[in-house]
């Protein structure tokens, strides 16, 4: 994680030359650089993976105050943030980030597709911390090869859906996996149990 993460912020750094947002290849994936303490968070319709990449954030959401630092993700659609704070700069003065773009349909064919006993381990907090711990690195090591793919290899459209499919399953295993299954489809109930849609034939 360390070694995808330090390359990655040199990549970036050249990408973002100037303070604010940036394309990071497809349109989906958006690059951001700040030097001041408070940021502005990405506005769109569509909810997004926010990753940080070097310094240490402070979203402010309905629900309060969240603390993240390098090599961590949230899910805007757990908790929308109304801003962000830079609590601590990188050695380099600056902070980065990388905003990544999906839809509820992304995450209803990610889930349609799962087998239906790990659908109800996520709606039931049954995984494990150790699982949810090697997802969460996962979303960041399949987030980087998104990266990767669309900016050295040869960008696609089938890489791009199938490297976020691999993303969003990731995140359905990871620590905001249920929250996020959950906000999701909006089937989850506490009293009666939890169902999805069946899948087709």
């Amino acid at each position: 994680m360390k070694s995808i993460l330090s390359k990655w912020r040199r990549e970036l750094r050249s990408l973002c030359p100037a303070e604010g947002s940036h394309p990071a290849g497809p349109s989906l994936l958006t690059a951001w650089r700040f030097t001041s303490r408070k940021i502005r968070m990405p506005q769109t319709e569509n909810p997004y993976l926010y990753l940080l990449l070097d310094g240490v954030l402070r979203l402010h959401t309905p629900s309060g105050m969240l603390d993240y630092i390098a090599g961590q993700y949230s899910v805007s659609k757990i908790d929308t943030p109304l801003s962000g704070t830079v609590e601590f700069f990188s050695d380099q003065g600056d902070f980065l980030a990388l905003a990544l773009e999906f839809t509820a349909s992304d995450v209803i064919a990610c889930i349609l597709d799962m087998d239906d006993d790990l659908t109800a381990r996520i709606l039931h907090a049954s995984l494990t911390q150790r699982e949810m711990r090697i997802a969460d690195g996962a979303v960041i090591s399949s987030v980087y090869r998104l990266f990767c793919a669309m900016r050295r290899t040869l960008p696609s459209a089938f890489l791009q859906k199938n490297i976020l499919r691999e993303i969003l399953y990731f995140v359905l295993r990871g620590s905001c996996g249920k929250q996020l299954l959950q906000s999701i489809t909006g089937l989850c109930n506490v009293k009666k149990g939890c169902g999805l849609p069946k899948r087709a034939g």
